[in-house]
């Protein structure tokens, strides 16, 4: 019997070698192989959709490669940063910032803002939404740092913080303190050191948390560069590019071009509480020898509004990136119609495996009238005035002639703003305009007068750079919008710096 059986199999074998008996038996005989399937998946474009371009895609659908594998090793992209912070938006301004998505793979990524996340989606981002995200992060290109008027209110800075490409960085002397106070229910820090560990006091109650060394990082602790989010980038290319309604500032990549690359830095996210009882609490950093540099802070257990789409937009919402490339994608929020208060909304990219979630912090205030500044001139000496009685005299005395509107300031307490000073050589009467977190860097010479309005940190729309000049044989300084800057330098003057933003 067993001979009969083997002769019909090799008799089926020579004459039907494509039998499906034979078929068979090598499919039971054989291990599996794993099967992965490349399947196309059609997704609808949406009226709005930008950069879809190619000739595949003309029939009103876009195509993405799927795998049907478990969670892949490796997403094929990442953003950097994985959070904003817009700060203050004055209502009813737009502000955009700059992302930028990288692609982990050897092969071309597709994305797009994914508009209708699953319930399972939406549920493991809620907990973003209930966290304020404050960044550090001050556009004032000043050698120590300047604390970013909208989280002036919630941190204090004592000794010598220094500004590493905008953000503060302790000199590792043990002679700095950090204070942060907060309403909420938790607070995580986030910042780069080598130190071995982090010491703080949280509401009087002494506390000490280990760090994990270079071979011992953990999941929670992302190895990148935090000037452009690339990890392991070796250069500094700028994270961080704001526009608004058109006008851009100056990437921090520009302003700290002449500088030498920082070496590659451990971006460490770190909770130093949770579970608190809901309200206000105190936390008090208590500096190691280490130098220590602080990116920013989440607050957890915050009440926040949540944004429409209107007012978070994405630019473009679908897009490609190179295998092994980064692109930039424009992130827009809009306070028009919006209410004065906290929003947030996380804006969710599906690049085909999965959601990548990031999340989107403003406050809105609304805006508020500041004084007309008015330009007075004698013998080459400006005077900058808002016609306040006591100036409209002593004007008309010393024999100063009217030289015209300068710009307008803002109101007291207006939303992304800080005093602007000023200060008089009571020997030649020369003023000097600064403002008052730089009154100690004034000349020795110049002495308080008082305060004349408000200043924008940074650029707001419809605003515009207010310059200082330096003229050397006549010993004066020239505040001025001007941007002739060939003509004042034939007038013998020298630029010193961008002193804020006016109206």
């Amino acid at each position: 019997m067993f001979r009969f059986v083997v002769f019909c199999s090799l008799f089926l074998a020579v004459s039907f070698p494509t039998s499906p008996i034979l078929a068979l038996a090598n499919e039971l005989s054989e291990p599996p192989s794993q099967v992965i399937a490349n399947t196309t998946e059609a997704v609808p474009v949406l009226d709005d959709q930008e950069n879809i371009s190619s000739a595949e895609e003309q029939e009103g659908m876009v195509t993405r490669e799927t795998v049907s594998s478990a969670e892949p090793a490796i997403k094929p992209l990442s953003i950097h940063p994985t959070s904003l912070d817009f700060g203050i938006v004055v209502a009813p301004n737009s502000v955009t910032q700059e992302i930028n998505v990288q692609n982990n793979i050897d092969a071309m990524a597709h994305w797009y803002v994914e508009f209708d996340p699953s319930p399972e989606e939406l549920r493991a981002a809620r907990h973003l939404s209930q966290t304020r995200y404050l960044s550090f992060a001050s556009l004032m290109d000043e050698e120590h740092y300047t604390v970013p008027p909208h989280i002036a209110r919630s941190v204090g800075f004592s000794g010598c913080w220094t500004n590493t490409d905008g953000y503060p960085t302790s000199s590792g002397e043990g002679n700095e303190s950090l204070q942060i106070s907060f309403s909420g229910t938790g607070l995580t820090l986030i910042f780069a050191t080598n130190a071995k560990s982090i010491s703080y006091t949280l509401n009087g109650e002494a506390r000490e948390i280990s760090l994990p060394q270079k071979e011992e990082v953990s999941a929670k602790v992302r190895e990148e560069d935090p000037r452009t989010g690339s990890l392991e980038a070796e250069e500094f290319a700028g994270e961080i590019h704001q526009h608004q309604e058109g006008l851009a500032t100056e990437p921090l990549a520009e302003k700290y071009s002449d500088r030498e690359p920082l070496p590659k830095t451990k971006l460490r996210d770190l909770s130093l509480a949770e579970n608190l009882t809901p309200g206000s609490h105190s936390l008090s950093l208590n500096l190691s020898p280490s130098p220590l540099t602080i990116y920013g802070i989440k607050i957890g257990g915050v009440n926040t509004r949540s944004a429409g789409r209107n007012a978070v937009r994405v630019t473009p919402i679908s897009g490609r990136v190179l295998a092994g490339e980064t692109e930039k994608i424009r992130v827009t929020v809009n306070a028009h119609g919006l209410e004065s208060g906290l929003y947030s909304r996380v804006v969710f990219l599906n690049d085909g495996t999965g959601i990548i979630p990031l999340d989107v912090h403003f406050q809105v205030a609304a805006a508020e009238e500041g004084s007309v500044i008015h330009s007075y001139v004698k013998d080459g000496r400006y005077f900058l005035t808002d016609l306040a009685a006591s100036d409209v005299e002593w004007l008309a005395k010393a024999g100063y002639s009217p030289a015209g509107v300068a710009f307008q300031l803002f109101a007291p307490k207006s939303a992304a703003t800080v005093p602007l000073l000023r200060l008089v050589n009571l020997a030649t009467g020369d003023r000097f305009y600064c403002l008052e977190s730089e009154r100690r860097k004034a000349p020795y010479r110049y002495t308080y007068e008082r305060n004349m309005g408000n200043i924008a940190t940074s650029r707001l729309p419809n605003t515009k750079p207010l310059y200082r000049w330096y003229h050397q044989d006549r010993d004066t300084f020239l505040f001025t919008t001007a941007s002739d800057t060939k003509a004042l330098r034939n007038q013998g003057y020298i630029f010193e710096k961008t002193v804020g933003y006016v109206r």
